[in-house]
């Protein structure tokens, strides 16, 4: 398996079956992919951001499993769920998959070959199923963070506060 990095889409029209084309064609949710509207004079952007999501449900692609799917553009929808994956430049892209092209070592390659195992486990799943199940579990893990980092700011309260009992005692 490569690394994976950004992919640019380059739409060659704006209908649903050309749009699906173009990602047939791209393989899309093979990797990080974005398409970049910025240049392109939309008059009716929504509806373009409708079919891009049309497709991807068309692939049952999921926009944050296993890569992420961004929309470049000046307008957002804002009244959706996948707000958070429309952005106003490539610069704004997240760094995890801008990567430079060099030669794997093999504790990498051993990585990547796990990464393509659990890929292919993805792709096999309904991830839009279990997306509540996971935003469930994402709650608890954040839960159980906020409470352990509480709990060691109060042992170094405690901590503290034994360390100036000894001192006014001795």
């Amino acid at each position: 398996m490569r690394v994976p990095v950004y992919n640019e889409i380059k739409l060659k029209g704006f209908s649903l079956s050309s749009i699906k084309d173009d990602f047939r064609k791209s393989k899309v949710g093979t990797g990080p992919f974005y398409i970049d509207l910025t240049n392109h004079p939309l008059e009716e952007p929504e509806e373009v951001f409708a079919k891009v999501i049309k497709a991807l449900q068309h692939f049952n692609i999921n926009q944050h499993f296993p890569y992420p799917f961004y929309i470049i553009s000046e307008r957002t929808i804002h009244d959706s769920f996948l707000k958070i994956f429309f952005i106003k430049s490539v610069k704004e892209l997240p760094k995890y998959y801008l990567q430079k092209n060099g030669q794997i070592k093999s504790k990498e390659s051993e990585l990547l070959h796990k990464v393509e195992v659990l890929f292919q486990r993805i792709q096999n799943s309904d991830i839009n199923t279990n997306l509540p199940k996971l935003k469930e579990a994402y709650k608890n893990q954040r839960h159980f963070y906020d409470l352990s980092r509480e709990t060691a700011f109060l042992e170094e309260v405690f901590n503290e506060l034994e360390k100036d009992n000894e001192i006014l005692y001795e």
